[in-house]
């Protein structure tokens, strides 16, 4: 149940592919189609014990196909969390707990340090225990009747979907949808984190007790309003009705909008609608060809290590051919820069940062490798940008004009920062995908 943690038993175990239902309604399980499996049954690859805020004593395992967890010899828990972070995901798993047991899925979890939390999906089967309440530091949400879905001595799926921030946390036993809580605030809760499995503290007569899991998996999900895009197994947004008579258009359908600077070889690949940008074309930045004052738009962007790029806003040729732009909305692996070139960022130098005007509100960067997504939005001197879902910049770009410490957007076209690869020599450095851009008034 609750966040501190000192453990009990608690076995995962991998076993063969499980059929989900198909999403339906609103309240039905969420479609893994897609997902990545996170235990390979013979390992701990890819978990960690520390790291996660609720760091414990709890022993850990491999046997027999399972991740066993047990509580250490005074009858200490802990937590195993994934390695990496996420944003916007459903997880899923199986699970079959020993009667009484206490234990938990925890959501958004890095380091004790960092000063800020997560959530815990309670799984407290025990006496006045409650399955699928949200615990952090306290309870957010009772949920009493969630055990009414829970089998007894039977292996129980369990599903849970994350999404934007502050989140919208839905849990599904089986079928049966037995929470959907909306967090209300962003003070105090971390942007990104580890999921993890808590074994927490028992009593000595639960002592030998065990919950073990099986079938773990994750699909990730990219940032998007679900009244304006849905979201295939691949990954891929398409329009729905809705989006489209709001005047959403798709960018990468074809590369007839765009126009780069400088002469070929080209310095970018589009392949079923993904542009990626090629380290061997550094410094050729790409823009439409039309021209905006008011827009939106919303992009899923992934990076190499050490990666640097950038979006420009604002772009109109100059003499010699090149742009010139108002902004820079910055795209950078801030997880290995640093390391790799030995220098430290300045704060307006950070993904996500208005470059050279205000760094980011918080850091909600996931790591090389991973799907990040953007959703930009000018209009009337206002500039709002989320990172995942996460609010970054909100900033009043007129009032920064009349103060001398910035400048407004000025109608222009929109552009690409062909920057460099960072450890690429050559080949892709930079991917974008579900790129939609729309007008507004």
């Amino acid at each position: 149940m609750r966040a501190f943690v000192t453990g009990t038993s608690l076995v995962l175990c991998l076993s063969t592919g499980l059929a989900l239902a198909p999403l339906h309604s609103q309240d039905s399980p969420p479609s893994l189609e897609g997902a990545k499996v996170l235990f390979d049954g013979k390992s701990l690859s890819g978990w960690t014990t520390v790291g996660g805020r609720y760091d414990g004593k709890a022993r850990w395992t491999v046997r027999e196909g399972c991740i066993v967890g047990q509580v250490g010899p005074k009858g200490q828990g802990g937590l195993l969390y994934t390695q990496r972070p996420y944003a916007d995901f459903v997880f899923a798993c199986e699970v079959k707990i020993d009667y009484p047991f206490d234990s938990g899925i925890f959501l958004g979890m890095e380091p004790r340090s960092q000063g800020r939390r997560g959530w815990q999906v309670t799984l407290d089967h025990r006496p006045k225990g409650e399955i699928g309440g949200i615990y952090s530091d306290g309870w957010l949400r009772h949920n009493p009747g969630g055990e009414k879905a829970f089998k007894k001595n039977e292996w129980n799926q369990v599903i849970v979907r994350s999404r934007g921030f502050p989140p919208r946390i839905e849990v599904w036993v089986g079928k049966t949808k037995i929470l959907d809580h909306q967090e209300k605030g962003e003070e105090g809760f971390a942007p990104i984190g580890r999921i993890g499995i808590q074994v927490h503290g028992a009593r000595k007569s639960w002592w030998k007790n065990k919950v073990r899991f099986k079938n773990l998996k994750l699909r990730e999900l990219p940032s998007h309003n679900p009244l304006h895009f849905q979201l295939d197994s691949t990954g891929r947004l398409s329009l729905t009705p809705k989006g489209k008579a709001l005047g959403w258009t798709p960018m990468l359908e074809n590369l007839k909008a765009w126009i780069l600077e400088g002469k070929e070889p080209s310095p970018f690949l589009l392949n079923k609608s993904v542009l990626s940008f090629l380290a061997e074309g550094a410094g050729k930045n790409l823009w439409t060809r039309e021209r905006f004052k008011n827009f939106e738009l919303r992009l899923d962007f992934k990076l190499s290590p050490s990666a640097n790029s950038g979006i420009f806003l604002g772009g109109s040729p100059g003499p010699s051919g090149r742009f010139r732009y108002s902004h820079e909305i910055q795209i950078l692996d801030d997880w290995s820069w640093e390391k790799d070139h030995k220098a430290k960022l300045k704060a307006w130098q950070h993904c996500g940062s208005l470059y050279g005007v205000s760094p980011p509100r918080l850091s909600a960067l996931l790591p090389p490798g991973a799907w990040n997504s953007y959703q930009i939005r000018y209009q009337g001197g206002r500039l709002h940008l989320r990172l995942n879902g996460r609010l970054i910049q909100d900033l009043d770009l007129l009032a920064l004009e009349k103060k001398g410490a910035s400048r407004a957007l000025r109608t222009g076209a929109l552009g690409f920062q062909i920057h460099g690869g960072g450890r690429v020599k050559r080949g892709p450095y930079l991917w974008i995908k579900n790129f939609f851009l729309r007008r507004i008034e």
